[in-house]
């Protein structure tokens, strides 16, 4: 992780296409500008938190092996007594 310190209308360049500058700074929040190509997405850390969740919710359970079908679990239906 790399820490720096900004002021006021100062940028941060991350690679050849992305800037963040600092737009305004407030008693206990900093706002912030970024420059990126379209095809780069830029989430809010809670809303990708919130994306992430959704998606799960959405996404179909993986795919069965051969012994768990029909509820037979790993063990292939046998139960020990």
């Amino acid at each position: 992780m790399l820490v720096l310190s900004r002021r006021k209308s100062q940028s941060i360049h991350i690679g050849p296409n992305i800037v963040v500058s600092v737009a305004e700074i407030r008693r206990s929040s900093v706002k912030l500008t970024i420059d990126a190509p379209r095809h780069v997405s830029i989430h809010r850390a809670e809303l990708l938190r919130k994306i992430n969740e959704a998606a799960a919710v959405l996404r179909p359970p993986p795919a069965a092996t051969e012994g768990e079908f029909l509820g037979a679990g790993p063990t292939g239906g046998q139960h020990s007594s």
